[in-house]
């Protein structure tokens, strides 16, 4: 039995550069290789032929020195942040290939002591790579990922021995590549896999325990936000692009020192709407039914200026020409002071991405 994951010689060349840069970083906080194993989940029919065998792959994780956010940090007993690189060797090589992709992680502890166990939660998020896409002519049986890049998303449970400066983990979770629907088709790949670690903390013990006590700032109790946004996408069967723009208006108030609930009022213009209905839902009619506008309730996870935030919602008025009444936003945003930078990936049930779109926007009134 060979190593693994395969050689590639198209390998791109600062991804090459990047796995070097890990393995020789040897005087840093922390560092680790993992070996995953598992297989690709089938959420769709189209997955059916793909999903049998095995999946291969390799893990370096490279953990920050030093307390980058540690105001917040303390709040999430202290978690590590850093930077990963993943590779995995699907199954079917000739339609599917493999994949590269480039995170950063936080990997949450749920013990307060972790001197000879530990048990938490890993997730990361970055852009991945994927060698084969779908093509008519090229590669008719891949219908899952339309586009090279994508956003690469990790979540996993992990259970860690310590053995002073060394440490080996098991973990398991998924790994998750969607392009948002900026090319279709997308249906989106999910790896279900276990995750074997062995890993080495490169500092001193004593300065890993360093902890500073977290800064108590005033909660927020009212926040009035709002934010524009806009992305482009693409449906199922044609290549051409279609537009998207939102406005949102919110209610926050701040529950704890690292969360925050709301209800919020989403409008938008999807100009793929009409055309969807055409085409699946047997519309005939000449009413544009690109409008929506629907409520949502929101949670938010705050770690300084950053935040990470996810909202369930429902569209309002008729939905009998449409897929679907539920939808999801999950996203990521971003403080400069009042102005507040979104990304947000919206889609509807089973997780089916509808568009990603970036935004702006800017918090209207707050009291503490």
């Amino acid at each position: 039995m060979g190593f693994p994951f395969p050689y590639n010689k198209k390998l791109p060349a600062f991804l090459v550069s990047v796995l070097f840069f890990l393995q020789v970083c040897n005087a840093q906080e922390a560092i680790s290789y993992s070996y995953n194993r598992g297989k690709i989940a089938e959420h769709n029919r189209a997955i059916a032929t793909l999903s049998s065998g095995t999946v291969n792959g390799i893990t370096v994780n490279y953990t920050l020195p030093g307390n980058p956010g540690k105001l917040w940090r303390g709040f999430y007993n202290y978690p590590d942040l850093g930077i990963s690189f993943n590779m995995e060797s699907f199954n079917s090589p000739r339609i599917v290939g493999n994949s590269y992709a480039l995170r950063g992680f936080l990997f949450f502890s749920f013990i307060k002591q972790k001197k000879v166990f530990d048990l938490g939660l890993k997730t990361a998020v970055g852009l991945g790579y994927l060698s084969k896409i779908s093509d008519p002519l090229t590669n008719p049986l891949n219908q899952v990922i339309g586009s090279h890049l994508n956003i690469n998303g990790e979540a996993r449970l992990y259970t860690r021995l310590i053995a002073k400066h060394f440490y080996f983990e098991y973990s398991f979770g998924f790994n998750h590549f969607s392009n948002g629907l900026l090319k279709a088709p997308n249906l989106g790949i999910n790896l279900m896999n276990s995750n074997f670690t062995v890993g080495g903390k490169l500092l001193n013990p004593k300065e890993q325990n360093i902890q500073v006590q977290p800064e108590k700032l005033p909660l927020i109790k009212n926040e009035y936000w709002a934010f524009v946004s806009t992305g482009i996408k693409e449906i199922e069967g044609g290549n051409k692009k279609y537009s998207f723009s939102g406005l949102s208006v919110n209610y926050s108030k701040q529950v704890s020192r690292i969360n925050k609930l709301g209800l919020g009022f989403d409008f938008s213009n999807n100009t793929s709407l009409t055309t969807l209905a055409r085409e699946f839902q047997n519309y005939t009619g000449q009413r544009n039914l690109n409008f929506r506008y629907g409520i949502n309730i929101h949670n938010e996870f705050l770690f300084g200026n950053f935040a990470a935030f996810g909202a369930y919602g429902l569209y309002l008025g008729s939905t009998e020409y449409y897929s679907s009444r539920r939808y999801y936003k999950t996203g990521f945003k971003y403080y400069f002071k009042n102005i507040v930078g979104i990304i947000v990936i919206r889609a509807i049930p089973l997780f089916r991405a509808e568009v990603i779109e970036f935004g702006i926007g800017y918090r209207l009134f707050e009291s503490k």
